[in-house]
Order: structure tokens, then sequence, then C-alpha cells
């Protein structure tokens, strides 16, 4: 009795046993799964343009003139520049209105100034293309 082929069917109840362990171990992990999730802290997910638009919003001293276009273009604008003696002058034109926005490109490094920084802050929230 209890042998392997002995035809008792014993082979078959220990598979059960151990298949009704496994659920009830299964279950627990899911559990406590369910637990973890449940009361996990809500965790913010930005993708690249909330983070850009949130650096933008603290005002860095470091932020670049490649960031500020790419801020731009993610607002609606394209990059142009005012002709061929327009030295370090480019515009950015909002696609859709019309909308125009001059400023020089910074030179000899590529960081913007603050006040400049203000000013697009400014011009960006105050024409509705950064929600506040």
């Amino acid at each position: 009795m209890g042998q392997v082929g002995s035809g008792d069917g014993s082979c078959e109840v220990t598979k059960v046993r151990k298949s009704a362990i496994n659920i009830k171990k299964k279950r627990k992990h899911l559990e406590l799964q369910l637990f973890l999730v449940t009361f996990a802290p809500k965790w913010e997910y930005m993708n690249k343009k909330d983070k850009l638009i949130k650096r933008f919003r603290n005002l860095p001293r470091d932020f670049t003139f490649e960031e500020m276009t790419a801020l731009f273009k993610q607002c609606g604008f394209e990059l142009g520049n005012k002709g061929a003696t327009s030295g370090s002058r480019v515009e950015f034109i909002h696609e859709k209105d019309g909308n125009s926005y001059i400023m020089h490109k910074p030179h000899p490094a590529n960081i913007i100034k603050g006040y400049v920084m203000r000013q697009v802050l400014s011009y960006l929230t105050t024409n509705g293309y950064l929600k506040e």
C-alpha cells in the first residue's frame, strides 16, 4: 500500500495535497501584494515634458538654451530666426495662433539668464501656454 504503481491512488492524493498547499501559498502571496498595492503611497508619474516644465517653473540657474527650445516646442512653438542679419536673435512662433516670442541666444555660455527665465514664464502663463 502507498507504493508507486500499486493502484491505490496514493500518488494522486499527494499530488492533490501539494497542489492545495501551492494554492494556499499563492493566495497568501496575492493577499500580500494586494495589501501593498492598497496601502502604497501615490507616486507622481511624470514624463519628460512634465519634468521639464517642473524644472522650468523652479527657475533654475543652469537652464540651457536647448531646454528652452524643448519647452517652447512642447508648448506648440517652432524655432525660427529673424533673418540673415538677426545675429543671436531667435523667434519662437506658435503653430496654431501665430503668436511669437523673440529672445537672444545666450553667449558665450549656453545658460539662460534669470530675468529671461522670468519673462518667458510670465509670457507662457499669461497667454495660457502653461497652466498654473
